[in-house]
């Protein structure tokens, strides 16, 4: 579970920076740079859980990237108020947020 959550990791924080780059300035400019430190959490995360067993860097990256993606998402939401009008930047967002609780998920059944 836990090579489970670190290879998804990899991909979700190269998603992160990419939807991240693509809204450029129609995003609220707070939510930019913690986004990339999350995206780099998770790799480093991903590394140490691939090389050393080490979950607490990626459980924390998974975490906050679950936390940045749904206050973007609802914020991005906020005008439209519907999850009906959802684009593609709003629909990358949504999976952001599936897979970190998917990621997150992994890592708390692997300790038990």
């Amino acid at each position: 579970m836990l090579k489970i959550s670190a290879m998804l990791a990899i991909p979700t924080a190269m998603a992160m920076a990419g939807v991240k780059f693509h809204l450029d300035e129609q995003l609220w400019w707070p939510f930019v740079v913690p986004e990339y430190v999350v995206a780099t959490l998770l790799v480093l995360g991903a590394r140490l859980v691939l090389l050393r067993q080490q979950t607490a860097t990626l459980g924390a990256g998974w975490g906050a990237a679950a936390m940045l993606s749904w206050t973007t998402l609802s914020h991005h939401l906020e005008p439209s108020g519907s999850f009906r009008e959802m684009g593609p930047v709003e629909f990358a967002l949504a999976l952001e947020l599936t897979v970190s609780a998917v990621g997150l998920a992994a890592i708390v059944v692997a300790r038990r």
